[in-house]
Parts: C-alpha cells; sequence; structure tokens
C-alpha cells in the first residue's frame, strides 16, 4: 500500500513516517523504481505499533531503535513495559508525596499563629486495611486491631516541632499515637503501667513504670510534644514524662535535617479505640 493509505490505516502522518524512513526506524517494503513512491505491508503496522508503544511510555527514538534492533519477542517487549509501568508508577507516588508535603508546609504557613489546627475526623486515612474493624460516626471514629500495624493516620504531614492533643479513649489496652518511626503507648499489653515509647528516628523502644495506665471506656486527654531537644507528654493537662535524652535529640543535634511526618492514632491486639478529637500545633 501507499504511504498515504499506510497512513491512514495508522494515523501517523506522511511526514513523520518520512521522517522515521530516513532515520531508518521503520522504511516501506519497497520503493516503487518508477514513481519513487514509498511502499508499506500490512505487517507493518504492527511493527508501527511497537514504535508508537514505545515512544508513548517515554522512550526517545534513539532507545526505540537500541531496543528494536534486539528484536525482542512478544514477551519480552512486555516485560521492559511492565517494570517501566512500575518506574511511572514509584515517579507518580513520590510525586503525590511531594504535593502532599507542600500542601502541609502552605498549611503550616497559613496557620502558624492560630493557637491548633484541628484535624477532620473524616480524612483521616486507615494505614492497613486487613484484619481491622473500623466504625465512624459524625463525631468520632472507632478502630479495632488484631495485630499492631494499624492506626489512622492524618492526610497532612508535620514538621517538628509538632504538638498533637488526642481525645480518644480504649475498651482495654493499647491506645496509641505515632509519629515517624515514633510510638507512644498507654495500656502496653505487656505491663499496662508502663508507658512505652519508640524513638521518632531510630524506633529504639523504651519503657516508664507506673506512668503508662489511663482508665478504661474513659476519654482521655493526650498531649504529645516533640521537639528536636526535648518530648514532653501530659495525661489530661499532667505532666506524666519531660524527656531530653531519646536517640532522635541526639541525632538531631548534629544536623539540620528536617522530620516530617504524618500523625497516627491506633489500637493494637483487640483493643478497640475510640478517636473524639486531634489538634495539632
Amino acid at each position: 500500500m501507499k504511504i498515504g493509505e499506510f497512513s491512514k490505516m495508522t494515523g501517523v502522518s506522511v511526514k513523520t513516517l518520512r521522517y522515521y524512513d530516513n532515520i531508518n526506524l521503520i522504511k516501506p517494503k519497497k520503493i516503487n523504481k518508477d514513481n519513487k513512491y514509498r511502499e508499506y505491508t500490512e505487517d507493518q503496522i504492527f511493527e508501527l505499533n511497537k514504535i508508537l508503544t514505545l515512544k508513548n511510555v517515554g522512550l526517545t527514538i534513539k532507545e526505540i531503535k537500541q531496543v528494536l534492533e534486539k528484536k525482542p519477542s512478544n514477551d519480552q517487549l512486555a516485560e521492559m513495559l511492565e517494570n517501566k509501568l512500575k518506574e511511572a508508577y514509584l515517579e507518580e507516588v513520590q510525586a503525590h508525596n511531594n504535593v502532599i508535603h507542600l500542601q502541609s508546609s502552605i498549611t503550616h504557613l497559613i496557620e502558624k499563629e492560630k493557637v491548633a489546627m484541628k484535624v477532620n475526623l473524616n480524612k483521616m486515612q486507615l494505614s492497613v486495611i486487613d484484619n481491622t474493624t473500623i466504625s465512624q460516626t459524625q463525631n468520632e471514629i472507632t478502630i479495632c486491631s488484631v495485630d499492631d500495624k494499624h492506626c489512622f493516620k492524618t492526610p497532612s504531614l508535620y514538621n517538628l516541632p509538632v504538638d498533637i492533643r488526642v481525645t480518644a479513649k480504649t475498651d482495654s489496652t493499647n491506645l496509641r499515637l505515632y509519629y515517624n518511626k515514633g510510638v507512644v503507648i498507654f495500656n502496653w499489653e505487656c505491663n499496662q503501667r508502663e508507658l512505652r515509647i519508640h524513638d521518632i528516628i531510630t524506633g529504639e523502644q523504651f519503657g516508664f513504670d507506673g506512668i503508662g495506665n489511663i482508665p478504661i471506656n474513659e476519654y482521655v486527654n493526650v498531649d504529645w510534644f516533640i521537639d528536636r531537644d526535648k518530648m514532653v507528654i501530659k495525661v489530661n493537662d499532667k505532666i506524666i514524662l519531660e524527656n531530653n535524652d531519646l536517640p532522635y535529640i541526639k541525632i538531631l543535634s548534629n544536623t539540620d535535617v528536617v522530620i516530617s511526618s504524618t500523625i497516627g492514632v491506633g489500637s493494637a491486639l483487640g483493643s478497640k479505640v475510640t478517636i473524639k478529637d486531634i489538634e495539632v500545633n
């Protein structure tokens, strides 16, 4: 078929087909000796579709030529496209995280003169769905997890220093607050009197006996203040812990790195935690 007909069948312009011919990307099957017309065959439609597919996933003309010179099978081509898809997905995730970070930074700039920012409970995101029971009313959300890998997370990221104020209750054990790798655990299942803390950078675990117990089925106000040089925890406006010797503090004293994270509240090992209010300052 002549180049005009081939152009109509494939949707590729005559100008582009001539360009592809000149650079030896896809050449006509033959050129008519009498009138010099380029002539293509139907089996070249599939060849051209390969080129268009590779072009659409972002390969340059040079890269497309390198791929086609290896004469890949359909399975090999599909595998390469799957890898490209994974790369695109990771780039999309990174871009999404960057957008969230920017939105969070803008929010902090706008709200920095206010006392606190209320978190909309309806916008809280569940970190993992499996093995979790959740319920929600207009004024509170409840989570019940069979293991220790679940929590509700804020949609925004928050930089240090951060003051996290949560009004919540547990029906038994494990009211847990999360920031980066850090965790604060009230009514720890192994010893309800011991307050458990995981460092926000290293994840290293520490226990503080006699201050980790909170009432059952009763709302408490927890205030978790995290700064670069200290951590303070209050329950119902009473300071139960003030610490300036955790690993993250020593790490941050020697670097200007910015710590930014979502904030989480959750349960563990069958406990049912109900969240009534979250404020972040």
